[in-house]
């Protein structure tokens, strides 16, 4: 399960236990859980076009880099996030 879907969980029980209609709770949970989930599909794109700059340049980061426009420091900083995942 997705992380953010464990902070949607735990925002939805605190306005719960804050008293909070539950209308007024699922609106604003489905607000948030629409934010984190686009948020973590850009966090994926982002990491699979280095993963694909990387492999179409035959593991070569640095080319890689100049071929997406990032720094090579980026592209590591994406490979290593992305292993971690992994």
């Amino acid at each position: 399960m997705a992380d953010w879907i464990d902070e949607v969980d735990r925002i939805d029980k605190s306005l719960h236990r804050l008293g909070v209609p539950a209308a007024v709770r699922m609106k604003a949970t489905a607000e948030i859980m629409d934010i984190l989930a686009r948020a973590e599909k850009a966090k994926r794109d982002r990491a699979q076009l280095v993963l694909e700059a990387v492999n179409a340049c035959k593991g070569d980061v640095r080319k890689a880099a100049r071929e997406v426009g990032w720094s090579k420091s980026t592209c590591y900083a994406e490979l290593q996030n992305r292993s971690k995942v992994a």
